[in-house]
């Protein structure tokens, strides 16, 4: 058996303290700290379909489930209304009420539409189904007291 000298120990230990501690080669860092103000989202309504109402009080935006809406499909559409004047932020003493028709055949959807609030102050409406290729007409009633104004969409299934 081998008996290391004290010289020997001493080296191995002297080089060891200089060497330092190991590092790995991806240290973990500290995770950043969080801001306390939260970022700015991008608001659900950005990008959808804008319309007027007829008398130009309310802006409707709009977007369905399906684009393009396909013919014999369920699908839905997600709104949000706002004063033409300020639109900046949905109005929320509004009710909305979604339908559809082809006024060309004098007739609508074979089912009523579903509509119930959203989080964000929008509606969402469930149950739209266009039966038959042609041009529709996707209405959007908006109602504020005893008024009622509408914006329509024109849409062709082909």
């Amino acid at each position: 058996m081998r008996v290391a000298k004290p010289s020997t120990a001493l080296l191995v230990l002297a080089f060891l303290a200089c060497a330092g501690p190991r590092r790995s080669a991806n240290p973990v860092r500290a995770a950043e700290p969080r801001s306390a103000v939260p970022e700015a989202s991008t608001p659900a309504w950005e990008g959808a379909h804008a319309l007027d109402s007829a008398l130009g009080t309310y802006r409707v935006f709009w977007r369905a489930s399906l684009d393009p809406v396909v013919e014999g499909e369920t699908f839905s559409v997600d709104a949000w209304v706002f004063d033409a004047r300020s639109p900046e932020r949905p109005l929320t003493d509004v009710a909305v009420d979604v339908d559809a028709g082809m006024p060309q055949h004098g007739h609508g959807m074979a089912a009523f539409a579903r509509v119930s609030r959203r989080a964000d102050g929008g509606w969402h409406a469930e149950g739209l189904r266009f039966h038959m290729i042609g041009r529709w007409e996707l209405a959007f009633d908006v109602a504020r007291g005893a008024r009622t104004e509408r914006a329509q969409a024109g849409i062709e299934l082909e």
